[in-house]
């Protein structure tokens, strides 16, 4: 799967579940601001840890920039657009699992999110990152 932008016309954007892979599942992201970033939905990064963990979904968000010619006016990214690293912070919503903590990799590492979940209703929780390129997903069961 190559990168896809998702289209939202609000701050909140859908990632759907890979259509080949069981193990993945919807997630939103909601952003403070909806036109500051795109957000795409990416393969998993080849160097991902596996062992212990079931990833459900990966994304990036890429920064818009300012229009040249109407500086209040933000223009939406191209593919060849690289993925921002540090972002404003943004709430990533998930399906929960009882007892576990979720995690991300940040391109070397997993890692802990910096917030605790919290519960959302429906078996979901909400978590926060101002990482702009994470794979995200649970320990093993």
């Amino acid at each position: 799967m190559a990168d896809r932008k998702i289209v939202s016309g609000t701050a909140d954007f859908t990632i759907p579940k890979h259509a080949t892979d069981a193990k993945t599942r919807d997630v939103i992201i909601k952003l403070p601001k909806a036109d500051k970033y795109d957000v795409y939905q990416k393969d998993f990064p080849a160097n991902l840890p596996t062992a212990g963990y079931i990833w459900i979904n990966n994304f990036g968000l890429k920064e818009r920039k300012k229009d040249a010619k109407t500086p209040n006016r933000l223009v939406e990214t191209a593919d060849t657009d690289p993925y921002a690293d540090v972002v404003d912070i943004y709430t990533i919503e998930l399906d929960d699992v009882e007892g576990k903590e979720p995690v991300y990799f940040d391109g070397k590492a997993v890692q802990n999110f910096p917030s605790k979940k919290t519960s959302v209703g429906n078996n979901r929780v909400h978590v926060t990152l101002a990482l702009g390129d994470p794979p995200i997903g649970w320990p093993h069961p």
